[in-house]
């Protein structure tokens, strides 16, 4: 008998704790949150990455590449179109063959071929 007003008694609080909750609704995120807790996200990702991982992204980036290919036209076209003339250019080169020629025409060898005993 005890154990009928018991279990009575609990399915009364289980009915009161279910029927607590019928005008209950889902609770919202303020609009700012997903945009808050993305940037904390990669904020952190970012810290992980350390030095040279943040370097690289940074390096990697399509304007950072597109200027650097830029620069480095630039320095090649500024070196070719502003460079010297000068009249030592033909000098400089017949000295360059000769010396070359002089070198190619020495041949160190370990056996002597005038002294071949059999």
């Amino acid at each position: 008998m005890q154990a009928i007003i018991m279990k009575d008694n609990f399915d009364k609080k289980i009915n009161e704790d279910f029927s607590s909750l019928d005008g209950m609704q889902r609770a919202e995120a303020p609009s700012w949150f997903f945009t808050k807790l993305e940037a904390r996200m990669l904020k952190q990702a970012n810290y992980s990455k350390g030095f040279w991982g943040n370097v690289i992204s940074w390096l990697t980036q399509p304007a950072v590449v597109f200027a650097g290919i830029c620069l480095i036209i630039f320095v090649n076209a500024s070196v070719l179109f502003f460079k010297p003339v000068s009249s030592n250019d033909t000098l400089a080169t017949l000295t360059e063959q000769n010396t070359s020629d002089e070198y190619s025409q020495v041949s160190a060898t370990l056996f002597d071929y005038e002294t071949i005993k059999p």
